[in-house]
């Protein structure tokens, strides 16, 4: 598949720059963030008229339409008073053990394992399994040799 056009989220204007698309698949929508210097609200409590540059967020549907973008909304938080200049997508920090999960790197302890029901989640490490030094934990007690678990890893214990 080729270029596709997403003009609902460019609006009629062509001013949109610096798209950036989020490495995660979430809700069956690719989602993309860019810079635009379309107006948002009104002269007082917004940016119409400045060409002022701010951050725009769009779905992108994964069904493959003609275009399968959506029609984007402003990223709250920004001042509406400033130019804006990129934004980037990062994971989640790590999650807590009973944190619905697909890998062990998501989990601060280190293990995504199926619970009662089947689904995954972050769960501790088994008794039997202690984490070496630099590996990820929940706990003091996830680690071998007397460690101690900070920031979520284990390491030489610090002198009192």
């Amino acid at each position: 598949m080729g270029p596709v056009r997403l003009d609902k989220a460019c609006g009629s204007g062509t001013d949109n720059f610096q798209p950036n698309f989020s490495p995660f698949d979430e809700g069956g929508y690719f989602w993309v963030v860019f810079l635009s210097r379309r107006d948002y609200g009104n002269a007082t409590a917004g940016t119409r008229g400045t060409q002022r540059q701010q951050l725009w967020v769009a779905a992108i549907n994964k069904d493959g339409t003609a275009d399968p973008s959506q029609v984007p909304y402003w990223l709250p938080g920004q001042d509406s008073q400033h130019k804006n200049i990129a934004a980037f997508y990062a994971p989640r920090a790590c999650r807590e053990d009973g944190d619905s999960c697909t890998v062990n790197s998501e989990c601060c302890g280190g293990d995504c394992r199926p619970d009662m029901s089947g689904n995954l989640v972050c769960a501790p490490p088994p008794p039997e399994k202690c984490r070496k030094l630099n590996e990820t934990c929940s706990t003091s007690a996830d680690c071998c040799d007397e460690r101690e678990c900070v920031n979520n890893v284990c390491v030489d214990q610090i002198p009192k």
